[in-house]
């Protein structure tokens, strides 16, 4: 809900990934793109060279963006997230 205020505002410009939408998600609404998080989908939107990455959610999520972001250039000092559980790095 604040994400869509942001955006109303003009302040953001979401990108939401759903991997699983039901019939009461509305895309453009409540998402941007079915599927799993895939960052070559927003490149031409996302001024990677200059922005911070911040993950949360499931490791497996987690490391799949954390693969693309290196993927694209990114600097670790950039990508900041927080890992629940044993493992401590996404790097692995």
């Amino acid at each position: 809900k604040r994400l869509q205020e942001l955006s109303s505002q003009g302040k953001v410009i979401p990108h939401v990934f759903y991997e699983e939408v039901s019939s009461a998600d509305k895309l453009h609404h409540d998402y941007q793109y079915e599927g799993r998080t895939d960052l070559a989908a927003i490149k031409e939107w996302l001024p990677v060279e200059y922005a911070e990455f911040y993950l949360c959610g499931p490791l497996a999520m987690m490391k799949s963006v954390y693969v693309q972001l290196k993927a694209l250039n990114i600097s670790d000092s950039n990508i900041f997230y927080e890992v629940f559980g044993p493992t401590k790095t996404l790097a692995n």
